[in-house]
């Protein structure tokens, strides 16, 4: 089948589907009517042969839901009738709807601060040229004890000696008032060089 003819299948599944359905109902008790004719003309009760014929078929209900199952467009009608139940749903409770709306809303900007700061920190580059190449320096006393933190003086000297194709950052953790409506509350801070 070509793909307009598909489409043009789809849209009428979709658009005209209580057309569709009675087409598929007519059909079905013309091949009951045809089947009982058959059973009649073999000998079998009118009666009898029309339930014979129907217990053959399988159910009407059975055949038709096997229809609509290879039928073009019948996930996308089940969405929309499903999306249609939930407004429906939605607005006879309100409140409820409130909460839900809420509840979603909230989760929804979480999850995408969480996931923003998980970008930032782990996946996204630091904004050096070759970020594989920093190094962490300790300072060797010498007694032989190794020391992370240098004075101002020796990290100037450092910078001084090393020269312009190396670069050096300084940082320090400290403790500081962050005063904050007139309150003075404690707070760790990071002292770090330019």
């Amino acid at each position: 089948m070509s793909l307009p003819a598909r489409l043009r299948t789809l849209w009428r599944n979709l658009a005209h589907r209580h057309q569709v359905d009675g087409e598929l109902d007519a059909e079905l008790g013309s091949y009951v009517e045809m089947l009982s004719d058959e059973k009649v003309r073999a000998g079998m009760n009118p009666v009898e042969a029309r339930r014979a014929a129907i217990l053959e078929l399988g159910g009407r209900e059975q055949v038709k839901e096997l229809v609509r199952d290879v039928q073009g467009g019948r996930m996308l009608g089940q969405i929309g009738r499903d999306v249609t139940f939930a407004l429906r749903t939605l607005r006879r409770n309100p409140i409820l709807s409130a909460v839900i709306i809420l509840t979603l809303g909230l989760a929804i900007g979480a999850n995408t601060a969480i996931f923003s700061l998980a970008d930032a920190l782990l996946f996204t580059p630091l904004s050096v040229e070759h970020p594989e190449r920093l190094q962490f320096v300790h300072h060797i006393t010498p007694d032989g004890s190794e020391q992370d933190g240098f004075s101002i003086a020796a990290f100037e000297d450092l910078r001084a000696s090393i020269g312009g194709s190396i670069h050096l950052a300084g940082a320090d953790f400290t403790r500081l008032n962050v005063s904050l409506h007139g309150q003075s509350e404690p707070a760790e801070g990071m002292l770090v060089s330019g």
